[in-house]
């Protein structure tokens, strides 16, 4: 069952399009003239000229509605087939038996996790174009990897619109809390003609060090007006990519994902602020951070809360290599642009391998377990 309540189990595909997108599409479209009556003729030359401009503006909400139409149409497209990805992943979960999600939450005990102790000594490697999923030895899922999750028009997209934010936000290196480790020059791969560093798109979040104040959004958001417009319009255009992730997580953990929909809807009641940037971003994740050429070392999140669903997705131009590892599974990924991976971003120290053929840009998205806290929220299986 997803947290739309749909029992999908012995569906086929068409109950399952029924369910989920057969719904019809809404549009502004208005009649030209009211029902049951004929259209008048003007006589008078203001009356033509009059008409003409009415004309005119019906076109342009005729053109509108039909821009809108299409969206949702290609959204429907785009969310059918991240349904049959995951289905398709779930036909067959890959069980790794030494590893126990909700032993390694208790054993930390608030802390970090501790040691796994059952490494598989042979290395999986999912190095193809099949979607696969990955549980513990209870059957609980720890990894999602679907490749070709953006196909062709989306990632050119995504790579255009992350092109026009680094116009007015640059990427950073070594400007923040990570700048000697994580977000240091030696984790960047410097390129002639490629950008370089990280831009960090934050509506809510603490600063290291301020926990007990209210949350805020990230200086990169709020650095000056020109940046402020610059960054909203591209939480703007990323919807697609938020609806698509969160729609992966609706049926990948339909628990987790009604978690953090009360996050979501709680902490508007709380910070009116967050509805205008909710208003254009529907991510479940209040964070994002763009990397642009970074090798990012091993590590995990450790302000992530402990069953946090870390989603991570590739793009760029880059064509070999970029490889993401997960350690405590001995689990190697393919990681090219299109790519998407779900995993526990706080259980499992990960790292990407250095890749060859151009511009690579991932995207991560997070939220922290202080906004968590702040909300009286968590996440629980």
């Amino acid at each position: 069952m997803d947290s739309q309540g749909h029992e999908y189990d012995d569906w086929s595909w068409e109950e399952i399009n029924k369910a989920y997108f057969d719904d019809p599409v809404l549009t502004d479209l208005e009649e030209d003239e009211p029902s049951g009556q004929a259209p008048r003729i003007s006589s008078s030359p203001m009356e033509r000229k009059s008409n003409k401009e009415g004309n005119a503006s019906t076109s342009k909400k005729k053109s509108r509605a039909s821009t809108k139409t299409s969206n949702a149409e290609r959204l429907r497209g785009l969310l059918r087939h991240d349904v049959g990805s995951f289905l398709k992943a779930r036909e067959a979960p890959v069980v790794f038996d030494g590893f126990d999600l909700r032993q390694t939450v208790e054993a930390a005990g608030g802390k970090g996790p501790p040691p796994c102790n059952l490494v598989p000594e042979l290395e999986t490697a999912w190095l193809d174009d099949q979607p696969r999923l990955a549980v513990d030895k209870n059957g609980i899922p720890i990894v999602l990897h679907i490749p070709c999750w953006q196909r062709t028009k989306s990632l050119d997209k995504f790579n255009d619109d992350c092109a026009k934010l680094c116009e007015t936000t640059k990427p950073t290196v070594g400007e923040d809390a990570d700048g000697k480790w994580r977000n240091s020059k030696a984790t960047y791969r410097q390129v002639e003609g490629e950008l370089c560093g990280r831009i960090k798109l934050v509506t809510c979040w603490h600063a290291i060090g301020h926990s007990k104040e209210p949350p805020v959004p990230s200086s990169t958001i709020l650095g000056s007006g020109q940046k402020f417009s610059a960054t909203t319009e591209a939480l703007s255009e990323f919807q697609f990519v938020a609806k698509r992730l969160n729609n992966v997580l609706e049926h990948l953990d339909p628990g987790a994902a009604s978690q953090y929909s009360k996050l979501r809807e709680t902490s508007m009641d709380k910070l009116p602020y967050l509805r205008a940037f909710n208003a254009v971003d529907p991510s479940y994740w209040q964070g994002r951070a763009l990397l642009f050429n970074s090798q990012t070392p091993r590590h995990r999140d450790k302000r992530s809360p402990p069953l946090e669903w870390t989603p991570l997705h590739a793009a760029g131009t880059f064509t070999q290599g970029g490889d993401f590892r997960i350690d405590e599974l001995n689990l190697r990924l393919r990681y090219l642009p299109g790519d998407l991976i779900f995993f526990r971003g706080w259980a499992f120290s990960h790292s990407v391998e250095g890749w060859e053929g151009g511009q690579r840009i991932s995207a991560a998205y997070f939220t922290h377990q202080t906004v968590w806290d702040s909300f009286d929220c968590c996440l629980h299986l």
